[in-house]
């Protein structure tokens, strides 16, 4: 499948060539514990689904204020951002490393990088960078010609990526700028940009072109490399190893990556208005799409879009029209975590990659 205008077979149009409390977290290989698949004919996994609220966490520490973004992981476990200007770093059995206050008024973004480097957002106006070292010690704080809409990025390379409103900028491990770009119109700031199998940059824009989603792709050096137009509008996205699956809002999914320095339209699962969720998988080749009239989470092969195994939740069923189900499916260790909420219970499972041929 292409992205050429007038190709009919991709779901992307093409382009211009252009070059307190108490903060709770559970480890989930403690659940793992309680699902036993049972291989199924035709690779189908048969899974149970399991109530939450009646599993105990393995542990839980209590940072001193309320969360103010969701933890990232590090090397040696995790860091958390917090009311108070307090941030908290802990490992993966619960036990607290370091708490650092800053002085600084600190935004609700952060994010971890190369060798454990943390990334805050900082300053009243949020136009401040700054680099922590891998204990909360400041390294640098850096002015930011714009405001900061959310949290950096470390590309593969190293470079920090930051996003504002219409604007993107690049930083150097050194604190030296590299580049700003602005934008012709404003970034859609629900599909936040992804880095793309090459290293460059896919920025989703609120430009739609007959409803379709539009979108840029940059270099890290802040080339401009093509113009995109979707062929629907994108729900949302996730990584794979070798490229991003994006979900639209017809129901159908598709999956691309960038060969030969063109992003490639590789496959589209068509499943119109059946589709409720996608996820990349980075630990294997097998993405995963769930579909709703069966209750399957199904593992597609990256390269052709092919079926290659099935996950079924037993006993449970997703209602398309109540507003109350809503289904997340993210990546979990080596292994697919599913958490949705049916009237008003949490429910989850684990599948192991393992179980994915």
């Amino acid at each position: 499948m292409s992205f050429i205008v007038n190709r009919k077979d991709g779901f992307l149009q093409k382009k211009t060539s252009l070059k307190k409390t108490i903060l709770i977290l559970s480890a989930a290989l403690t659940f793992a514990a309680l699902i036993k698949p049972q291989l199924l004919p035709a690779q189908e996994t048969s899974v149970p689904v399991h109530n939450l609220s009646t599993i105990l966490p393995d542990w839980y520490i209590v940072t001193g204020g309320n969360p103010l973004c969701a933890p990232v992981r590090t090397g040696y476990g995790f860091a958390s951002l917090s009311e108070g200007k307090l941030l908290t770093a802990f490992s993966t059995d619960g036990k607290i490393l370091w708490q650092r206050s800053y002085s600084f008024h600190v935004k609700p973004y952060l994010s971890s990088g190369l060798s454990d480097i943390l990334f805050l957002v900082t300053g009243k106006n949020g136009k401040t960078l700054t680099f922590l070292n891998p204990t909360g010690g400041i390294i640098c704080s850096i002015d930011n010609p714009f405001e900061i809409t959310s949290a950096p990025v470390q590309g593969k390379d190293g470079r920090v990526f930051v996003y504002g409103s219409d604007k993107a900028a690049c930083y150097g491990l050194n604190g030296i700028c590299k580049w700003v770009y602005e934008f012709d119109y404003p970034l859609d700031q629900m599909l936040k940009p992804v880095e793309l199998n090459d290293g460059s940059q896919l920025f989703f824009l609120t430009r739609t072109i007959d409803g379709k989603t539009t979108g840029k792709r940059l270099s890290p050096f802040g080339q401009i490399f093509e113009d995109i137009t979707f062929a629907a509008r994108v729900k949302s996205y996730s990584q794979c190893r070798n490229g991003i699956i994006l979900e639209f809002t017809d129901g159908s999914a598709g999956y691309c990556s960038v060969e030969k320095n063109t992003l490639e339209s590789k496959w589209i699962f068509e499943q119109k208005n059946n589709i409720a969720a996608v996820c990349g998988n980075m630990n294997s080749e097998n993405p995963c799409v769930f579909t709703k009239d069966n209750s399957k989470i199904n593992f597609i092969s990256e390269k052709d879009g092919s079926i290659k195994s099935s996950v079924k939740l037993e006993g449970y069923s997703f209602s398309s029209t109540s507003s109350a189900d809503r289904i997340n499916i993210s990546e979990a260790g080596d292994g697919i975590f599913v958490n949705t909420m049916k009237k008003g219970t949490f429910i989850f499972m684990l599948t192991a990659a393992a179980f994915i041929s």
